[in-house]
């Protein structure tokens, strides 16, 4: 069975960054991401923008 990746504060919020300059597209094929899994970040970013990623394994 695969494993999940986890990916820190940090890097979720690079990526998010490059979606506000590039194609959400472009930067997940660029990075290898579905494109599900950067909506659900951008989606968790604009309802909880204080705590957004700031929580346990995998946030």
């Amino acid at each position: 069975m695969k494993k999940r990746g986890t990916f820190d504060r940090n890097f979720k919020l690079e990526i998010l960054q490059q979606i506000e300059q590039s194609r959400m597209n472009e930067v997940c094929k660029e990075d290898n991401f579905h494109h599900v899994l950067v909506t659900r970040w951008k989606r968790e970013q604009q309802q909880y923008p204080k705590v957004v990623f700031k929580g346990g394994k995998g946030s």
